[in-house]
């Protein structure tokens, strides 16, 4: 129970960092978008 409570505290802190730091949370989708993106130039020619 106290571990889930501090889990959604954490994450609310995080997006309370993420709002506060509008800069570091671009960086991060940018991150996510490069690696999907990496991930698919790998996978797509394997499948086809």
């Amino acid at each position: 129970m106290s571990k889930r409570i501090g889990a959604q505290s954490g994450t609310k802190r995080f997006i309370s960092n993420v709002l506060n730091r509008p800069l570091l949370g671009l960086l991060l989708i940018l991150a996510l978008i490069v690696g999907v993106w990496i991930g698919l130039q790998l996978v797509l020619p394997a499948l086809t």
